[in-house]
Parts: C-alpha cells; structure tokens; sequence
C-alpha cells in the first residue's frame, strides 16, 4: 500500500480529512483537465517569443482556436487550503523583483536611496508627485487609509509635531556620512 510518509502516524479520520482537503483544492475535474490539455496540444501557440537583433520580441501567431480561455481567471470549484496558498505565494513570487525607488526609480528602497540623500528632497519629490508622505502612494490631498503601514523605523513617529510619515522622510534618520559625501 502506496502511503504518504506521514500518513502511518494518522488515524483513519484524519486521512479520509486529509483525502477531502485535497479534493477541495483541485480546480479542474478531469474531463475539463483532458479538453485543455488537447486544446493546447491541438493548437499552435498563439505567443511565441523569438529572438530578433540580439532582443527577445513577443510575436503573435495566427490559429484558428478562440484564445478566450488564455485570460479568463480560472476559479478553483472548492476550497483551497492554507498550505496551497502559501506554497502558491511564496515559491512563486521572486524576492529579487523589487519595485524602483520612488526618488530615483533605482532597485532599492526608498530610505536605502544613495541618489536623493536629503529628507528635505526626497520631501519635495513627494510633493511634486502628490504622493503621501506615510504609503508614498497617489493620494496626497485625501487622509491616508494606510493603518497598518506600519511606524517610522527611525523615530517610530513619536513626535507629535512630525505627521506620520514613511522611513525614508524621516527628519531624525541617520545618514550615513559616506552618502552625504557621495551626493555633494
């Protein structure tokens, strides 16, 4: 008998639970999963990327099949469990990706931003972009609905006369001397 290397250690009750969970988690029954996969076996790939002057370009094939089912949001029948969900979410987000700073749009972090040094300007570049000071999202002129933003890492927003306001405007931050000197 084939088991799952854990399974020995289970009851009766909890495998029939754990054989229910993961029928929960399929998102295809098996005649949808077959009529797919000959869909995709059957057709010539709609998007192909070719290699073209020393670049990658996106091209577009012509086939005769209604490519509909390319973007329609695939919805799972059950419930998907926890573990599903963190494997999906984890495993598959790559950590290196990173948005562009908002000062300079280099690969790093707004207060960690070696090109826009000075609180005072990294201030004024918010303002000029109407971004708010606390999310650094679009939405200067409305309260910011970012509650659990989190505090400033510097100062942890304690003084009363400073609004709340992301790390990377801090007034009390340290600067490393290195990158005053750097960007004078």
């Amino acid at each position: 008998m084939n088991q799952h290397p854990n399974q020995h250690l289970q009851s009766g009750n909890g495998r029939r639970r754990q054989e229910k969970e993961e029928e929960e988690e399929e998102p295809f029954d098996e005649e949808e999963r077959r009529e797919l996969y000959a869909a995709l076996i059957r057709e010539e790939p709609m998007r192909r990327i070719e290699p073209s002057n020393g670049k990658w370009q996106l091209s577009i094939t012509e086939t005769s099949c209604d490519p509909s089912f390319l973007w329609d949001k695939l919805e799972p029948k059950g419930k998907v469990s926890q573990a599903t969900r963190r494997f999906v979410t984890n495993d598959y987000v790559n950590s290196n990706l990173r948005n562009n700073c908002i000062f300079c749009n280099g690969k790093h972090k707004p207060d960690e931003c070696p090109n826009v040094v000075s609180v005072e300007d990294r201030r004024e570049i918010l303002a000029f972009y109407k971004r708010c000071i606390r999310c650094l999202r679009r939405h200067r002129d409305e309260p910011c609905l970012r509650k659990n933003q989190g505090e400033c890492h510097y100062c942890f927003d304690e003084d009363p006369e400073e609004p709340k306001h992301n790390s990377s405007v801090c007034r009390t931050a340290y600067i490393p001397e290195h990158m005053l000197e750097s960007n004078q």
